[in-house]
């Protein structure tokens, strides 16, 4: 299969190193790995549990993270679900936020850590196409990109099969 579309490059990964590692970050001082496999999966449950929260082809996701391989995950799978993927920097102030936010009419946000869930939750207030604000890490109070990927992970992938013809 030649790769056309940068999901497409799952599937070229599980065929040729489906246990091979892909991505890596250290999490409490110590690396926590991600096979080729394990990447695949994660990108296709979180394409299916966008399906799930009503999500359509053209509708737009903020990411305001630094890098980190969950980045890498939903990445793939908004492209998998024809979601645009709207990334910004880290370094913005509010106002900038709420304009990108409010202009891109992003239906979620997707945040990395508390420092900017705490800058980016009083915006995303403020702005009435955000439902939903998730977070990479564990932050008390704020709903986990996990979520989505559980959604994902018990819905059939055909929808999501449909759309990436």
């Amino acid at each position: 299969m030649k790769p056309i579309r940068t999901f497409d490059l799952l599937d070229r990964y599980i065929g040729l190193f489906p246990e091979q590692d892909a991505l890596a970050a250290k999490k409490d001082g110590k690396w926590v790995i991600w096979s080729a496999r394990q990447y695949y999966e994660n990108a296709h449950h979180f394409g299916c549990g966008l399906l799930e929260l009503g999500f359509m082809k053209g509708d737009k996701i903020v990411t305001i993270t630094n890098n980190r391989p969950e980045w890498n995950f939903v990445d793939m799978g908004m492209a998998m679900a024809g979601v645009v993927h709207v990334p910004v920097y880290t370094s913005m102030t509010c106002e900038e936020y709420r304009y990108i936010i409010e202009h891109s009419d992003a239906r979620m946000v997707i945040i990395s850590e508390r420092k900017l869930y705490e800058t980016i939750k009083p915006v995303c207030d403020q702005v009435k196409n955000v439902e939903h604000i998730f977070s990479f890490d564990i932050i008390e109070g704020a709903a986990s990109w996990t979520e989505v990927l559980e959604k994902g992970k018990r819905c059939r992938p055909e929808p999501l099969k449909s759309l990436k013809r």
